[in-house]
């Protein structure tokens, strides 16, 4: 599995309880977060990066915040294209992100979206599974000693 995750848009405090939730799906071969890692704001997940073997990917944000998305999709593709993962999780507020789920669902791809409350219906429904990330925080991790993916 590769999991991609749009840190600007994404608590966090949800990262541990996400992994522990995918280490049942298998075998996490891919991690990655996007984001334009100079942000101060960005700070609290330098130490999720850390404990989670996660690469930052950073893209300078400008005039253009959802630059990190753009990228992440394009590694999406890349990974969809290249590699020997069967599914991959993409992570954050992903309401654009409609031909990119249809895309990797289109190459055999498992898709699981974890994003907010609003993601819209129709990225929902074309996704293979989808988690509402404000049922994922910290607190929620049964054994957070525990770390198996």
């Amino acid at each position: 599995m590769a999991v991609l995750i749009d840190a600007g848009s994404t608590d966090p405090g949800a990262a541990d309880a996400l992994f522990e939730l995918l280490s049942g799906y298998g075998v996490v071969s891919v991690r990655r977060a996007f984001a334009d890692w100079t942000k101060q704001d960005l700070r609290p997940w330098f130490a999720k990066l850390r404990r989670h073997g996660i690469q930052p990917v950073h893209h300078f944000a400008g005039h253009h915040p959802e630059q990190a998305l753009v990228a992440l999709t394009i590694d999406a593709v890349d990974i969809a294209r290249e590699s020997a993962v069967d599914a991959v999780a993409v992570v954050g507020d992903l309401g654009s992100s409609l031909p990119l789920v249809d895309r990797l669902r289109a190459a055999g791809l498992h898709v699981l979206v974890v994003g907010p409350a609003r993601t819209p219906h129709t990225l929902r429904a074309a996704c293979d599974e989808f988690i509402d990330a404000s049922t994922l925080t910290d607190a929620s991790v049964s054994n957070p000693g525990k770390h198996r993916s």
